[in-house]
């Protein structure tokens, strides 16, 4: 029979990325977090860290994770939730996703439960990975089909265009915009995984990313004052820049042209108290922002 002490090591142990940190929240010592994990390992007959830097779960660990996450949630069934103590949940939400709807979904939820969110941060296109793992119970994604044993609600569509500062545009702009022009042009991408920029430019002119330069900036504040000050041409989200848009600092280089993302959230299929408040919170926010 696991023990579930051992199982949230385990747990902790690869969140944080190393024994040190671990042994702080779990309020014990190193060596103590070291025999926690060398008597689950031997149990479980196999490595389930790998010590590497930062330290990572074996597939077989995070295979234990998403058992030890699963009977945290079930749990949630034996109390009110208002009566659970510092219950982490793990999700993956996209950055455009966080900088706009996300924090005003999950506010009164957070203010009035014990839950803390442990968000992991990746595209859109992308999120369902982490979720594939087993390293979220949830996550916010440009994918509409459920994988096996879980649901997948639509939360609604992000509109994003194309900006760029009044100046960009007088300097590259000039008369008609034409596929050689906007080859040419300086872009933004917010990391390697995102794929906004990407998508415009392959619909409205049929140009690759190995066609274009680009700035990368894993910052959106950072993004949006790159655009602002005419750096480079991004791809955001309508929403996102609504201030930007009404006060010029950015301007929408062609208002016809503008892509539709639309944003799912999947979760695992079985219902908890916990969950049920979850998906909710997340559901019921992203229809208030979303179109």
């Amino acid at each position: 029979m696991l023990d579930y002490k051992l199982l949230r090591t385990l747990s902790v142990i690869a969140e944080q990325g190393s024994f040190d940190a671990a042994a702080n929240i779990l309020n014990v010592t190193q060596s103590a977090v070291s025999q926690r994990l060398s008597q689950l390992e031997d149990q479980a007959g196999q490595l389930l860290i790998v010590r590497s830097n930062p330290i990572q779960a074996t597939r077989h660990g995070k295979k234990l994770i998403e058992h030890y996450l699963k009977v945290n949630l079930l749990e949630s069934n034996l109390f009110d939730p208002i009566e659970l103590e510092h219950t982490r949940i793990p999700i993956a939400v996209n950055a455009d996703s966080l900088s706009t709807w996300f924090m005003p979904a999950i506010k009164e939820l957070v203010a009035s439960h014990n839950i803390y969110f442990d968000i992991a941060v990746s595209d859109q296109d992308i999120t369902h990975r982490a979720f594939q793992r087993g390293e979220v119970i949830g996550c916010v994604s440009s994918r509409g089909k459920p994988f096996q044993g879980c649901k997948v609600v639509k939360l609604g569509e992000m509109k994003c265009v194309a900006v760029a500062s009044k100046s960009f545009i007088a300097k590259h702009f000039r008369g008609t915009i034409t596929r050689e022009k906007m080859m040419n042009l300086p872009t933004l991408v917010f990391n390697r995984e995102d794929t906004l920029i990407a998508i415009y430019l392959e619909k409205f002119y049929n140009i690759k990313m190995t066609d274009i330069q680009y700035h990368t900036i894993p910052s959106t504040d950072a993004f949006i004052s790159a655009a602002k000050h005419g750096i480079a041409l991004a791809v955001l989200p309508q929403a996102q820049i609504v201030d930007e848009l009404k006060s010029g600092s950015v301007i929408n280089i062609h208002k016809k042209q503008f892509i539709i993302v639309p944003l799912y959230w999947h979760s695992w299929a079985f219902e908890t108290n916990m969950g049920k408040l979850i998906n909710k919170a997340i559901i019921d926010g992203a229809k208030k922002y979303l179109n």
